[in-house]
């Protein structure tokens, strides 16, 4: 019986570290879409990355806003599952990005703040950060 339950726990195992890793990598190809939006729009990326305020004409304050939330989106399951990944040794690390990102970001920081409830997972990081800080 021992020998069973044994081997049914690390079946168990695999199953929840590949599912780990999945939700890991539709993480990471979040990410990726971010970045093919700067690679087909350069112009956007100062809007994240060199505290450009959020531009008032609406095409491009549309835009903006819809990758502000594609961010928004990446961070929070980013956090999540660094948090529940066991080894996952990168949850301190993304804290600290999603931190700079709204700090570079009057777009990002301010749809966040208009939203918080879509978000808490960053909310809360954003709090613990500017709480130790």
């Amino acid at each position: 019986m021992l020998a069973w339950q044994t081997r049914a726990v690390a079946r168990q195992t695999k199953i929840s570290n590949a599912l780990a890793g999945t939700t890991a990598s539709q993480q990471v190809s979040s990410m990726r879409e971010i970045y093919a939006v700067f690679i087909d729009h350069p112009e956007l990326r100062p809007y994240f990355y060199d505290g450009k305020p959020c531009p008032g004409r609406e095409s491009r304050r549309a835009r903006v806003l819809a990758v502000a939330e594609m961010f928004a989106d990446a961070m929070e399951g980013n956090l999540i599952t660094s948090r529940l990944i066991a080894k996952s040794e990168s949850h301190d690390d993304w804290i600290a990005y999603c931190c700079e990102m709204v700090a570079n970001s009057p777009a990002l920081a301010g749809l966040i703040r208009d939203h918080p409830e879509w978000w808490p997972r960053t909310v809360e990081a954003l709090s613990r950060q500017r709480g130790s800080g």
